[in-house]
């Protein structure tokens, strides 16, 4: 039995930058290994990058160094005499290409039902355009690149391919083998192979006089639609304008030798226009929105390792009016309502946000502007030293609707310890409408705090 189920090959050059979020969107697929073969002139950069994937308990990738520029075909080859019995299916992958499958995102369930029917499954290609990017920019490309070509007027009949391990037998390969192996097998291979689109319709006319024969195929546009509803290659090849240029600087060498044609484009004033407004014809967000939500996701997991749980929900007490009893020489503000402001600051310090004079029963309290259905307030205490926390443990907090008449929500009367920024905030959950939220101490004593939160909803 194979160690992996479905897995990626990849041959990349010049592509650090982005190999990490490119590797994680196949993680995300279902993908269960990545063969990367680096073909940098130096491939530390890219290593690193990848570090944390290569070297652990249970590699995702197997990484190799190709020292000579554009030997792609002899990568793909070593991968076929090396590693192909590690896998049930591999699917041939440059690092800016996204295979995109539709509704569920996901290769094993695009696989279910196709697995036991074919030994070859070919992707087609859609390309996007730079945006109005002159260079190419830091972050994602998922989320930063949203146009592209219009399947209604275009697609490229190139493709690539996920192939059956089994099936293929890299000793009818022939040597050298060629340049085009991840678009399409060499006769002596494929006579055997039952190769299909991604709608299940067999490639034979495909092929039958290639190049001709697939521009026929592809010509029909209700396929083009059917095809890019259910799966197809998002290719983000020129993240910006420079990219033209880059493509002829990263190298012209091996299966590099065409890189030219697009340095020279740029130039044609007119013609480059053209070309670029035919990659922005259509705005797609299917990507955008996929990587955002699964972004979005790994961000709520991280959040919920915080030792203090993130509410979801407007702090509201961050826009809100307040004021307090009195200030002291210990005050940062300089009347009553700026000192109290330290208080809804956001920033959480351990000390004082705000300072009151020692008085019978000081207060705090602050105005949401408009009724509120309040879910949940946090007090974080001023940590300085364990007595001037102790002040605030006799603490009240009231609401009310019209700042006249109070309703109690919140008596310390045990006086319990309660800290902030330790990680042990006062967490009072309600709901409760109310415009003020008033906190007071039962005591004559100096009142301060580090920060108010008030989690909730303007009405």
């Amino acid at each position: 039995m194979a160690k992996y189920q479905h897995a990626i090959l990849n041959t990349a050059r010049w592509e650090s930058a982005t190999i990490v979020e490119w590797l994680q969107y196949y993680i995300s697929l279902g993908f269960d290994h990545a063969y990367i073969y680096c073909n940098d002139d130096d491939p530390a950069e890219m290593y690193e990058q990848l570090l944390p994937y290569i070297e652990c308990d249970r590699p995702f990738v197997t990484f190799h160094h190709m020292p000579y520029q554009g030997q792609q075909a002899a990568c793909w080859v070593h991968f076929l005499e090396s590693h192909k019995n590690e896998c049930d299916w591999f699917l041939f992958i440059d690092a800016d290409e996204f295979l995109t499958l539709k509704p569920h995102n996901s290769i094993k369930e695009f696989m279910r039902g196709r697995e036991g029917n074919v030994d070859c499954i070919h992707f087609n290609w859609i390309w996007f355009g730079p945006e109005d990017f002159e260079e190419r920019p830091a972050g994602s490309t998922l989320l930063q690149f949203t146009h592209r070509e219009s399947e209604m007027v275009q697609m490229n009949y190139f493709t690539k391919t996920l192939n059956r391990s089994s099936a293929i037998d890299a000793r009818h390969i022939g040597r050298p083998p060629v340049d085009m192996l991840n678009h399409r097998w060499p006769p002596t291979v494929a006579a055997g192979l039952r190769e299909v689109n991604v709608l299940g319709e067999s490639m034979t006319e495909f092929f039958a006089e290639f190049p001709h024969s697939a521009e026929r195929f592809m010509a029909d546009i209700g396929r083009r639609k059917r095809i890019i509803e259910t799966a197809v290659l998002y290719h983000y090849l020129f993240r910006s304008k420079k990219d033209f240029q880059r493509r002829a600087d990263r190298g012209t060498l091996g299966a590099y030798y065409f890189q030219p044609m697009w340095a020279g484009l740029p130039s044609r004033t007119e013609e480059f226009a053209g070309f670029l407004g035919r990659l922005a014809e259509k705005e797609d967000l299917y990507l955008h929105d996929y990587w955002s939500s699964y972004k979005s996701e790994i961000a709520r997991r991280a959040r919920s390792t915080s030792l203090v749980t993130p509410n979801p929900l407007p702090n509201l007490a961050r826009g809100s009016s307040p004021e307090q009893s009195s200030i002291s020489p210990w005050s940062v503000g300089k009347d009553p309502v700026s000192d109290a402001r330290g208080a809804i600051s956001g920033i959480h310090t351990g000390a004082d946000g705000f300072h009151t004079e020692i008085e019978e029963n000081p207060w705090w309290k602050t105005d949401l502007g408009g009724l509120a259905q309040i879910s949940e307030i946090r007090v974080f205490n001023s940590l300085k030293n364990p007595s001037m926390a102790a002040r605030a443990y006799p603490l009240v907090i009231d609401t009310s609707v019209d700042g006249e008449n109070w309703e109690r929500l919140f008596h310390n009367s045990g006086e319990s310890p309660f800290g902030g920024v330790d990680g042990h905030p006062l967490i009072v959950r309600t709901d409760r409408k109310a415009t003020f939220v008033k906190l007071w101490l039962t005591t004559r004593d100096y009142f301060h705090l580090d920060e108010v939160e008030i989690y909730g909803a303007i009405l």
